[in-house]
């Protein structure tokens, strides 16, 4: 019985220091950890809640339209599109694994499209969505998520805001599948990267980097 007492001791310590911790007793289990332990420790009664502030990329279509008399459809026309700003997220947890959220994210063209006749020479873009995610797995504060993102997408661009000049607006369905990285470097701060990609439009993509800000120790997941 003793033997077995040791082996376990053994087996266990290796573990114990890695979390930053290290026996006290005869008695397993009973360890004493570091501050900077206790801090990673991811059981505690906070709210799984977390917040991230980061900057989107997206690239998209508009749909043919003209700012005159043109016919929008002219083959030598070129709605694509891309914009670019800030993206607010509150997500809350589900669980040790399933998450949820709203998403908004505005910001302007810097891409505009290019249609027959009279050209835009700016635009608005905006942009919101609910989120449901899923961890799937951590390594050494790295990571991995995938999301489903699903909302609206509103983009008017126009030929001058000052002078109320011709304006273009549209507002399209959005559904992505996107997956995300995100690197811990406090027990509640990460960074994060995302790659979303439409389940309705072939050639919509977006990225985004990020800041988070979480309740819980890694929002107690994994």
């Amino acid at each position: 019985m003793k033997a077995l007492v040791v082996l376990a001791l053994v087996a266990v310590a290796p573990r114990a220091e890695a979390k930053g911790c290290h026996e006290v007793s005869d008695v397993v289990g009973y360890h004493h950890c570091t501050r900077f332990a206790n801090d990673w420790s991811r059981e505690s009664d906070a709210p799984r809640l977390s917040v991230d502030f980061g900057w989107f990329y997206h690239r998209f279509t508009m749909l043919p339209f003209a700012l005159d008399a043109t016919r929008a459809t002219d083959s030598s026309s070129d709605f694509a599109t891309t914009a670019h700003g800030v993206g607010v997220r509150v997500l809350g947890g589900i669980g040790h694994v399933l998450y949820t959220g709203l998403e908004l994210d505005g910001g302007d063209n810097d891409t505009l499209p290019r249609p027959v006749g009279l050209q835009p020479t700016d635009g608005f873009y905006m942009s919101p969505n609910a989120v449901f995610g899923a961890h799937l797995f951590e390594r050494v504060r790295i990571a991995l998520s995938t999301e489903l993102a699903g909302g609206v997408r509103f983009d008017s661009v126009y030929t001058c805001a000052k002078c109320q000049g011709p304006v273009a607006s549209e507002w399209r369905r959005q559904l992505e599948a996107r997956v995300r990285v995100d690197a811990f470097i406090h027990p509640h701060v990460s960074f994060g990267f995302s790659y979303g990609h439409s389940l309705l439009d072939a050639g919509d993509q977006m990225w985004m980097l990020s800041i988070g800000i979480h309740g819980r120790t890694m929002d107690g997941m994994y």
